[in-house]
């Protein structure tokens, strides 16, 4: 049997590498998939308007569970728990894409 080359990467993690390194709006050769709205596609606001929803429905969650722990048993603590825990990777992922850029 011959060993597995090492220092080659397949299509796979050359396509993630790819990806990993150029954050932002998704662009093809400089044009844009979609009309364009302020110098961005409006699938990529659409996206923009998503994660600050999303954030701002996070915040208000934890305000409100917050405000209610008192009066929630185990297993609804545990659910909003997991669902706070879930939502914290929200801003660090949205902060690499740009979407919280104008």
């Amino acid at each position: 049997m011959r060993p597995a080359s090492r220092g080659r990467a397949g299509p796979i993690s050359a396509a993630a590498g790819a990806r990993r390194s150029s954050p932002g709006p998704p662009t093809s050769a400089g044009t844009a998939p979609g009309p364009v709205l302020a110098g961005h596609p409006l699938p990529w606001l659409a996206l923009q308007l998503a994660t600050l929803g999303a954030a701002a429905a996070a915040l208000t969650l934890g305000i409100r569970g917050h405000r209610a722990r008192a009066s929630l048993d185990t297993p609804a603590k545990i659910r909003l728990g997991s669902l706070l825990a879930g939502t914290a990777v929200l801003p660090p992922w949205a902060a690499y894409w740009g979407l919280f850029t104008v």
